[in-house]
């Protein structure tokens, strides 16, 4: 059947039928492919001849997969010359005012005073160090006035070697001694310790006696003062500083025990000190002085450490 002709085609496949009713222009048969390389009309035509639905959703999709093509080779191109792909979002400049600027810098001073660092600190590393480096404080006692007036006064004594100046420390020693047993008599009820008190109130005169003559005999030199030339070592030092150090730290729950207990550390380092003179003195009457020492404070350290048992309160 010619296109020029009126007339109908069945369909095979779907049993439809296409009427022609008039000639379809060559141009637009070209252009849409409505009909077969035969020249028989394709099924889906209308009757003016317009391309059918499926024909045009067939150009779309040509035209798609062509701009899809496009768009990949354009999208390869750029990237190979070094081209970011996605597009850049504008930058957005802030813009500054009087007024923004000055409740901005308020803010900031607020915050920041109020802030925990801005608080000074207690206490900076070097005053921690200072605080390290202080000695022991001493504990508050009725003996504090006259240990630190004895110790005091040995530190200063020195002689111009180990006899001399153990007889120049050993004179504030005892009457360190003696100012220590006065206190307690004012204050103990207690028998045996106003009994040791007076005893040892008895006896230290004579001991600083002695002591100092054999200075005026042997020396020349006032008593208590340091002798001119003196020697730079003290062979007495570590003894002197075990002393105080165990003085200070002697205490009880009240004035009777805190003085038994520091009348052991006192007596005691009359030990030590008379050990050292007898080790490094030659001298016959420094020795025989520093052998009644050692006698006597070792008697003294029996008798109150034996009231100290006697009394659980006071027990080392």
């Amino acid at each position: 059947m010619s296109p020029g002709q009126k007339a109908v085609a069945d369909e095979s496949r779907g049993g439809r039928q296409y009427a022609f009713r008039r000639p379809i222009p060559r141009l637009i048969q070209r252009r849409s492919g409505i009909f077969n390389h035969g020249g028989t009309v394709a099924p889906g035509l209308d009757y003016a001849g317009r391309c059918p639905a499926w024909a045009v959703g067939a150009r779309d999709q040509t035209r798609t997969r062509r701009s899809v093509v496009g768009r990949i080779v354009r999208l390869a191109v750029r990237r190979s010359a070094g081209d970011p792909l996605k597009r850049r979002r504008p930058m957005l400049i802030p813009t500054f005012t009087r007024t923004s600027l000055l409740v901005a810098g308020c803010s900031a001073l607020v915050l920041a005073a109020c802030s925990p660092s801005a608080e000074p600190p207690a206490n900076t590393e070097a005053e921690a160090s200072a605080q390290t480096q202080e000695p022991m404080a001493m504990a508050q006692t009725p003996f504090s006035a006259a240990e630190a007036k004895m110790h005091e006064a040995m530190m200063s004594a020195m002689g111009a070697d180990a006899g001399e100046t153990w007889a120049r420390k050993m004179i504030p020693h005892h009457q360190g001694a003696l100012d220590m047993s006065e206190i307690v008599l004012r204050d103990t009820q207690d028998a045996d310790i106003r009994r040791m008190a007076q005893k040892t109130i008895e006896m230290q005169p004579g001991d600083i006696a002695e002591l100092r003559r054999w200075l005026e005999t042997n020396v020349g030199a006032a008593a208590g003062a340091a002798a001119p030339g003196g020697s730079a070592e003290n062979p007495y030092a570590t003894a002197e500083a075990e002393m105080k150090d165990a003085m200070m730290a002697a205490t009880g729950a009240d004035t009777d025990q805190t003085w038994a207990r520091k009348m052991i550390a006192h007596h005691q380092g009359a030990l030590d000190m008379a050990q050292v003179v007898l080790r490094e003195s030659q001298d016959a009457d420094i020795r025989r002085m520093a052998q009644i020492t050692i006698e006597m404070q070792t008697a003294d350290i029996a008798e109150l450490r034996a009231w100290l048992d006697s009394h659980p309160a006071g027990a080392a």
